[in-house]
């Protein structure tokens, strides 16, 4: 996530978004890279057709509400986060 992300208009969802993620922090161009270099991999040559994504847990804890910390297992910090976190989901649906 960019830096221009983080500072503009959607920064305070994308740092909550982080925050209540299992990896609690912005991903890097090393984690992009080890995932394609798993796919690419000839070790894995039968895996066709997944979609992996890449981004630390916040898919699954935006969409479940499960997070590592205890309080968002219980769906508070989802609840809380859901307005600041809705307009980001948009966004990345967008081609």
């Amino acid at each position: 996530m960019g830096q221009s992300v983080l500072s503009g208009e959607h920064g305070a969802g994308a740092k909550a978004m982080i925050e209540a993620s299992n990896a609690r922090r912005a991903g890097t161009a090393g984690d992009i890279a080890a995932a394609a270099a798993f796919l690419l991999d000839p070790a894995t040559s039968y895996v066709s057709g997944a979609d992996p994504l890449v981004d630390g847990g916040v898919t699954a804890t935006a969409r479940t509400g499960a997070s590592s910390d205890p309080a968002a297992d219980e769906g508070v910090v989802a609840q809380e986060l859901q307005p600041q976190l809705q307009p980001l989901a948009h966004e990345q649906e967008e081609p």
